[in-house]
């Protein structure tokens, strides 16, 4: 099916293949590179900057394995009232790591829905509706949190929560709820995605990053931590927009599948009078 309309869109709206979340993903930062990388950095730098200090100087640089070595242990110690400073700093880098795809996802969603309406649209609106809806996503964090720590089963049935936010407006508990339901209906193409996703991540991550680690063990002694933060923030605008771009297009390839909604927005765009 042809899209709607002239606004350009990164895949047309119809079922689609894993291949076409993923290209539809990377057509979406091409055809406005500004706006989504710009929605993306709005998020990524200022949380990454928060995250550098924390795993700086309470996690000594080992982040990542405090959360697979013994993630519950922190969960008790961060409960318990025993003020561990790690606990905390553990538990946040978890949270910050899920809610940031989340309310980028909220923006790219924003621009997404006007696209395939026809229309085109710029940073404002969509950046305003992400500092709106931050706090939605906040409250949906603990429980996609402690999905991630069981073996990330129940993270894949939240993963559309991003979307559902941003393109319709839900609260936390609706939007937790309408992602279970639509991933339900297509479990395979979500956990087809969010593996495929965090395999690509993990390995552009470590790629992207390994010219400005050698430059920097090479010529910039100990000033090459300001060269590594600057090459993974921009990898993470990067990686953020597109991950957040194509959980958008699976939220909407969902919808298709289950609730035809290229045959909806075709009936209103052919008969505007059943607009509602």
């Amino acid at each position: 099916m042809a899209p709607l309309a002239t606004q350009p869109v990164p895949v047309p709206l119809r079922p689609l293949t894993m291949g076409e979340v993923l290209d539809g993903a990377f057509e979406t930062i091409r055809i406005a590179p500004g706006l989504i990388l710009g929605l993306s950095a709005a998020v990524v730098v200022p949380t990454q900057l928060v995250l550098t200090v924390l795993d700086r100087d309470l996690l000594d640089g080992n982040a990542a394995r405090y959360l697979l070595a013994r993630p519950w242990r922190y969960l008790v110690d961060s409960g318990s009232g025993e003020g561990d400073p790690q606990a905390l700093a553990v538990w946040l880098v978890l949270v910050f790591g899920l809610t940031v795809p989340a309310v980028c996802a909220v923006g790219i969603g924003r621009v997404l829905s006007a696209w395939y309406a026809g229309s085109a649209i710029d940073a404002r609106p969509a950046g305003v509706e992400m500092v709106r809806r931050t706090w939605v996503v906040l409250l949906t964090a603990p429980v996609r949190a402690i999905g991630s720590l069981l073996i990330g089963l129940p993270l894949v049935f939240l993963l559309l929560t991003g979307p559902v936010i941003g393109i319709e407006r839900s609260g936390p508990l609706e939007a937790l709820r309408r992602s279970w339901t639509l991933v339900q209906r297509r479990f395979g193409s979500a956990l087809g995605f969010y593996l495929v996703s965090a395999f690509l991540v993990l390995v552009l991550t470590a790629t992207l990053n390994l010219v400005p680690l050698l430059f920097g063990q090479l010529f910039l002694g100990d000033a090459r931590w300001i060269l590594m933060v600057t090459s993974s923030i921009a990898v993470s605008v990067g990686l953020t927009a597109f991950v957040a771009a194509g959980t958008c297009l699976l939220y909407l390839d969902s919808r298709v599948r289950v609730e035809g909604l290229d045959l909806e927005l075709l009936l209103v765009d052919q008969w505007p009078e059943t607009r509602s």
